[in-house]
């Protein structure tokens, strides 16, 4: 009767490991297409931003912000040094292009980095409080908005007036 309950045992334990291993794998699996997919949208934001670098040229080259740093926002926990080094730089950039272009801020959309800021407190304090990361990501949709809206707005000016 031992050597039975003991087969048993052996028996139950086994298929709970196959069945717990198939289980990781799955989560696993889910984890890597959640990776892929916040890496994919990740790289079409960056690309946003240095369209709007791009639009956004001037003769300084000190206000200028480089690519480099919009890239390395990729790279997690540096993520945030980048964030922020990023937002200011383009702030400068579109101050600068403003008063170099002569444009009114009537004239297009206006880069609004508030937004910026407000995704990246809110993600910050998302460590603290996790209900945060939902606000923080819609801060990240309306600042990526502004980015988009106002690059299209540069666009539509220059053909307007050039």
């Amino acid at each position: 009767m031992k050597n039975l309950n003991l087969k048993l045992l052996t028996l139950l334990l086994s298929t709970t490991q196959i069945y717990a291993s198939d289980i990781d794998n799955q989560l696993i699996g889910y984890g890597l297409l959640i990776l892929i997919i916040f890496g994919s949208i990740s790289i079409l934001y960056i690309i946003s931003q240095n369209k709007l670098i791009d639009i956004l040229k001037i003769d300084d080259a000190k206000f200028k912000t480089h690519k480099l740093w919009t890239w390395t926002q990729l790279i997690p926990i540096w993520s945030f040094v980048a964030q922020i080094v990023t937002i200011v730089k383009m702030s400068d950039q579109y101050k600068v292009f403003i008063k170099e272009k002569n444009i009114k801020s009537t004239d297009i959309s206006e880069y609004k980095p508030l937004w910026g800021w407000l995704f990246i407190g809110f993600s910050i304090f998302s460590m603290i409080i996790p209900f945060f990361i939902i606000i923080s990501f819609l801060f990240w949709i309306i600042y990526w908005v502004n980015i988009n809206n106002t690059r299209k707005s540069i666009q539509r000016y220059f053909q307007k007036y050039q």
